[in-house]
């Protein structure tokens, strides 16, 4: 009988032994989900801040190009002697010496038709488009 209450009390030394393991284990998950969680926190913020440092580069470089697009455009309108900036559109280029469309001018000829223009022509040329759009928009 004595044995028997000996591995009673042993037994139940074991699942007390058990139990105190299971609830070590449960503090330690818990401590381990609390790590990962802040460390998702983290990862999240730099995220947040890595995009919006994106962002901001893009717009600053954005900006900037669209900057010197304007001071280019003041430029051609002032030596052309141009006085009607309304006459630029950026949905023409100028292609074989003529203003097209851009979506119509192939990208095969786009890509090869490169061609220096005396500044005289350029110049005459663009009086003549700024005089027609001018008549075109009396009409």
């Amino acid at each position: 009988m004595l044995a028997l209450l000996n591995n009673v009390i042993g037994l139940e030394m074991c699942t007390l032994n058990v139990v105190a393991l299971a609830r070590s284990q449960d503090n330690e998950i818990a401590r381990l989900r609390s790590v990962v969680a802040d460390a998702n926190k983290e990862t999240k913020d730099a995220n947040v801040k890595k995009e919006g440092i994106q962002q901001k580069a893009f717009d600053d470089v954005y900006n900037a190009h669209e900057t010197g697009f304007n001071h280019c455009l003041w430029q051609v309108l002032h030596m052309c002697d141009v006085s009607d900036p309304s006459v630029f559109d950026i949905n023409k280029d100028v292609h074989e010496r003529e203003l097209m469309l851009i979506d119509d001018i192939s990208e095969d000829d786009a890509a090869v038709n490169v061609c220096i223009h005396d500044f005289d022509d350029v110049k005459e040329e663009s009086n003549k488009a700024a005089s027609n759009d001018k008549h075109l928009l009396q009409e």
